[in-house]
């Protein structure tokens, strides 16, 4: 079905859209995205963090298991 775009539907929805996109943002929804933000980030460093002394972890294993497991002479 072909959108009649002289539709009063049509024109008002487009409208609302429109006024939407324009307009401004309550404070609560901004100070929410910034601690989405903030948390994101804290996330993140403590993943990077985590990840960086995990990889110290298994090189001090496998230094240890090639230690025990090598020839003695």
């Amino acid at each position: 079905m072909a959108r009649n775009e002289n539709s009063l539907l049509f024109r008002l929805r487009a409208r609302r859209a429109q006024a939407a996109m324009t307009a401004p943002e309550p404070e609560w929804i901004e100070n929410l995205r910034d601690l989405g933000l903030m948390l994101s980030g804290i996330y993140q460093d403590l993943r990077g963090d985590a990840r960086e002394s995990f990889g110290h972890f298994r090189r001090w294993v496998k230094g240890g298991v090639r230690k025990l497991f090598s020839p003695r002479d």
